[in-house]
């Protein structure tokens, strides 16, 4: 009695049985995912990157979580910045975590350091470090909440957090032949923690202007936290930054003397990117000003008209030279966030030609004739434009 023994095999129709197998089949099922799901994958730095080459792509697991990596080549001559003075050197790339389940979720993973990040790029992935990294690598989502914090010292992990309590900001700058920059996108920032002039790495606040930390609220009345007065570059010098007769122009009269211009409104230092918050509640208007054609922005640039009522009274709180799309409609409360300086209207001239630096414009209306803001501000100026009295900080 003979005994026929058939090998078979038992392979099914789809079974990923190599390494190569498994990468093709997850790049796959996350690229498919994200062209499915724009609403869920717009990141900011997507804006600045070149096309998204998915044969770039790689994968790992460990633990039984998978992490899809694909990088991102910033476009010429754009760069991260996570301070005032320098540019950061930043790895960028998108992860896609998938879990035992299959459910996909992405990340902007930015990993900082001092190190050559070429070499340093082909050693890392999500799951693996290289030994003696020292850096940082951050995860936030598209709504720019971080995420996942890690620090590492000589490849040893000095700090780990997925909670928003670190603090990190960084924003997108523009680099010139000349070593010069502008920012082109205002602060990132993620977490909360203390305020500082330059302290952008966890527990600093995002400084630029010496402002102080962006998640903290100013006192009500203030539009920034711990209001400065900024003054004109030229003869004006710091009088021209504060309302009335105010500013020196030889083809103007104001109030009966020749040589003087008009200023309906303070000007207080913020840098470009940093919030700007409603002085008080009310109603929040975007407004734009125009030239009478309408064909150029002109003057107060983009701004936002917030009606509140101070002490029984209706007063209209503009806010000028503020960024385009960051500004808010509707109701708001004092503190709220109503938008983020820019350089609209006169100001980047002025800028550019060294008679300001950056601020917003602050004007008050009373049944449509302009009053001087300082009564309505919690802090009182010195003679310096500094403040040297406020009710909460």
């Amino acid at each position: 009695m003979g005994i026929l023994i058939l090998l078979t095999n038992c392979q099914k129709k789809g079974q990923i049985t190599t390494k190569e197998d498994a990468q093709t089949n997850y790049i796959e099922k996350v690229k498919t995912w994200f062209d499915a799901n724009p609403q869920l994958n717009k990141f900011v730095i997507l804006k600045f990157t070149g096309e998204v080459n998915w044969n770039n792509a790689f994968y790992h697991s460990r633990d039984g979580q998978t992490a899809v990596e694909l990088p991102l080549k910033l476009k010429k001559g754009i760069a991260i910045s996570s301070n005032d003075t320098s540019v950061t050197k930043t790895i960028n790339r998108l992860v896609f975590l998938i879990n035992d389940k299959q459910q996909i979720r992405s990340f902007h993973e930015m990993i900082t350091t001092n190190e050559d990040i070429n070499k340093l790029s082909k050693k890392m992935n999500y799951f693996s470090i290289p030994r003696n990294f020292t850096g940082l690598v951050i995860l936030t989502n598209q709504k720019r909440v971080l995420e996942q914090y890690r620090q590492y010292k000589n490849g040893k992990i000095n700090h780990f957090k997925t909670a928003p309590s670190i603090y990190f900001c960084w924003r997108i700058i523009e680099n010139f032949s000349d070593g010069s920059y502008r920012p082109i996108t205002e602060w990132s920032c993620s977490g909360g923690g203390g305020g500082g002039s330059n302290g952008h790495y966890g527990g600093g606040g995002a400084g630029g202007s010496g402002n102080g930390n962006i998640t903290a609220k100013p006192c009500r009345g203030n539009p920034v936290k711990n209001p400065e007065i900024a003054a004109q570059l030229g003869r004006s010098g710091l009088q021209g930054g504060t309302f009335g007769c105010t500013r020196y122009d030889w083809r103007k009269t104001c109030g009966g003397v020749k040589g003087r211009k008009i200023h309906k409104g303070l000007d207080i230092k913020n840098a470009y990117g940093q919030p700007d918050y409603a002085m008080y509640g009310g109603t929040a208007v975007r407004r734009t000003q125009y030239n009478s054609d309408k064909t150029k922005i002109i003057g107060a640039g983009y701004f936002v008209d917030v009606t509140s009522v101070v002490n029984g009274v209706t007063i209209h709180i503009l806010y000028f030279h503020m960024q385009k799309d960051t500004r808010v409609d509707g109701q708001v409360k004092a503190g709220d966030i109503i938008g983020y300086q820019g350089d609209s209207g006169n100001l980047k001239k002025a800028i550019k030609d060294h008679k300001a630096v950056s601020h917003v414009h602050i004007k008050v209306k009373i049944n449509g004739k302009a009053v001087d803001p300082k009564p309505y501000f919690a802090t009182k100026f010195g003679v310096d434009g500094k403040g040297v009295s406020s009710p909460c900080n």
